[in-house]
């Protein structure tokens, strides 16, 4: 999807089909958008706010289907379940740092949520890490739209800036939540 896919498409229709677009395939809408607001036919806060609420919609879906897929194909959760097992305690340990990685690397997303729903994690804390993984990822793609269009003035900049300082902090602090104890952990913050 390019710049010149999208225009026309939002044009027609309005900015909803960002929405819908970054629902189906977020990174390549998110990057032709950013790239339309630096021309000025979008505003960068609309396009970050549809896209991070069109990302999340995605992830829901995906998680959803994980978790009634067996209602839909009878056997999926035994399955699901003795691959799960052969893994060990890991999974359920380091879930949520999963749930970054997927959502990071666009390769991975669709089985780690899909496995998120089969492994029946509690949807709060999982559409709030997906929100903490999705601001940053969606605010860097924005950036690179953006600064690909423009070069790499001021604003684009600062997107930058944020979206990669986000990102690291949300991984420092996932990275340590893996390799800490929980009481350890505690610890550190008091």
């Amino acid at each position: 999807m390019t710049e010149a896919d999208l225009a026309p498409l939002i044009a027609a229709h309005g900015p909803w089909v960002l929405f819908l677009m970054t629902v189906v395939e977020g990174p390549l809408a998110t990057i032709a958008a950013g790239a339309l607001a630096a021309r000025g036919h979008l505003d960068l806060t609309l396009v970050l706010l549809l896209a991070t609420l069109g990302d999340l919609c995605g992830d829901l879906l995906l998680y959803l289907a994980g978790r009634f897929a067996p209602r839909l194909w009878p056997g999926a959760r035994d399955r699901a379940a003795r691959h799960l097992a052969r893994l060990g305690p890991a999974p359920g340990r380091h879930a949520w740092t999963m749930i970054v990685l997927g959502k990071w690397t666009h390769v991975l997303g669709f089985a780690i949520l899909l496995g998120a729903g089969m492994a029946r994690l509690p949807l709060l804390p999982f559409l709030a890490v997906s929100a903490l993984a999705t601001l940053p990822k969606v605010a860097l793609l924005a950036a690179l739209g953006h600064a690909a269009t423009q070069g790499l003035g001021i604003p684009s900049l600062a997107l930058l800036a944020a979206a990669l300082g986000s990102a690291t902090l949300i991984l420092l602090a996932l990275l340590a939540r893996a390799a800490l104890p929980p009481h350890r952990l505690a610890g550190c913050l008091r």
